[in-house]
């Protein structure tokens, strides 16, 4: 049997680990061009003027998005002024929180570990959790959010006091809707089951809860005295089929379907090799099946009757609160017109790869179940390298993606070194999505002089589909 620490740290443990830190590498390669920039510049001026921000960015409806991870990025920038360092020891945090709670969650419902690396290896979670965005901050605070929910609910079990998960599954809750409002798919049903299935563990915890819940209002009430000031006129939504069924698509979110989101029509076939788009297919199939099935599951499980023993009840509770949240971004998708993109799934993801995991759990018990998981994975870990060679072998692109973040930190870094009296900006893409440069420029403290050389920043290659900018010095200095 072993001891919990041996079981703990088993090679999956070890294996886990190390899929987790494959976002880690090549990082400076990261998309760097409006909303990242954005952010990052708030906090810069934030820090300048030594305040926190008020409000994050601002969406396309006109509801200010909430400050915390603005107060992040000034934080970070206090210690680095490095982007490429600020998104390394971001991405290190989140992958930190996202493994241990999924490990947490492996334990908590006795699901097999060997899954685990399978749900690291979505290409979603490794392109979202590399990025300096603001939604992003979703993936470890709602992994850790679900994980010690049900902690809550297997210690109750146990007899076991539930006061710290219980706390720290409202502390995580709280703090979403401070990131975005999307949250609410996931906040309200973690809250309402908690409610309904923990009522006694609630009333214990009522000291901390309350002491959480005043450092929240007292956080807060700056941001939500104006987050909605702004707001557009509520021209209605119309029905969206599409919006009605983008919650039980959950499973695209663990596959490689849909990445030409990212990367355009074709993008299979142009960065690995011609055909495999079939690739493709194959992972978006087996991922749909396994979150349709882990649905199907979760609804049989929710309605069976009679004793169970504590394991058996545990996932009873645990299928009631996964079908909630799939049910409650169903009607927030419907109510509000949204589908379509993927960073929708950001807050309700880790009830997607618990769903998935029901299924996978079952399958990894027969050898043919087994070949198809590590099929499945053998497809997304080729995936990933493909994008990931395409992006570092090009430094981006002068599409959507960009110059790299290292590229423009370079950029900027040598600009600031040479301190021209006149900074040209010979590049069309620039002059049209110019707030990456001038993000990295006011990170590395740029400043014009008046005796200075004349310096241009160009494109090294007319190919758009080479991102890699160069400093030319077009006259010396006077």
């Amino acid at each position: 049997m072993g001891t919990p620490l041996h079981r703990a740290m088993s090679p999956w443990v070890w294996v886990s680990i190390l899929v987790g830190v494959m976002p880690l590498f090549w990082l400076g390669d990261v998309s760097f061009i409006l909303d990242e920039p954005l952010l990052i510049t708030k906090a810069l001026q934030a820090n300048a003027a030594g305040v926190l921000e008020t409000v994050g960015l601002r969406g396309t409806r006109g509801i200010d998005y909430g400050p915390l991870p603005t107060w992040m990025y000034q934080a970070l920038l206090m210690v680095t002024h490095n982007l490429v360092n600020v998104a390394l020891l971001r991405c290190l945090g989140s992958m930190i929180v996202v493994v241990a709670a999924l490990l947490w969650l492996s334990r908590s419902l006795s699901l097999s570990q060997a899954f685990v690396p399978v749900i690291l290896l979505s290409p979603y979670l490794w392109h979202y959790d590399r990025v300096l965005w603001d939604n992003t901050l979703l993936l470890p605070l709602s992994a850790l959010c679900l994980a010690s929910a049900v902690a809550v609910q297997k210690r109750s079990l146990e007899g076991l006091s539930t006061t710290w998960p219980l706390v720290l599954c409202m502390a995580c809750g709280l703090a979403m809707p401070l990131v975005h409002l999307m949250s609410a798919a996931i906040v309200a049903p973690v809250a309402l089951h908690l409610l309904v299935t923990q009522p006694r563990a609630v009333k214990r915890a009522w000291l901390p809860i309350l002491g959480v819940l005043i450092a929240f209002v007292l956080i807060s009430r700056p941001y939500f005295s104006v987050a909605f000031s702004n707001r557009s006129a509520d021209e209605g939504h119309s029905f969206q089929f599409q919006s009605l069924v983008f919650a039980i698509q959950g499973g695209r979110y663990f596959s490689a379907a849909g990445l030409d989101y990212f990367y355009h029509d074709g993008w299979a076939s142009r960065f690995l090799f011609p055909g495999a788009f079939v690739l493709t297919i194959i992972s978006g199939t087996i991922a749909h099946a396994l979150f349709a099935g882990g649905l199907a599951v979760s609804l049989h499980a929710g309605t069976r009757r009679g004793a169970l023993e504590n394991p058996q009840r545990l996932r009873r509770t645990t299928a009631w609160l996964l079908v909630g949240i799939v049910l409650a971004q169903t009607l927030l998708n419907t109510a509000t017109g949204t589908n379509q993109h993927p960073h929708y799934y950001n807050a309700t993801w880790i009830a997607g790869a618990v769903l998935s995991w029901l299924v996978a759990d079952r399958l990894l018990a027969a050898l043919a179940g087994r070949v198809l998981l590590v099929l499945h994975s053998a497809i997304l870990v080729v995936c990933i390298a493909g994008i990931a060679w395409q992006t570092h072998s090009h430094h981006g692109d002068q599409h959507d993606h960009g110059p790299t973040l290292a590229n423009q930190m370079a950029v900027a870094n040598e600009v600031t070194r040479l301190a021209p009296r006149e900074l040209r900006i010979e590049n069309g893409y620039q002059q049209w999505r110019p707030h990456g440069l001038n993000a990295c420029l006011a990170a590395a403290g740029y400043k014009a002089t008046a005796n200075g050389p004349v310096v241009a920043v160009r494109s090294l290659s007319a190919d758009p589909e080479m991102g890699e900018l160069e400093v030319v010095k077009v006259a010396d200095g006077q």
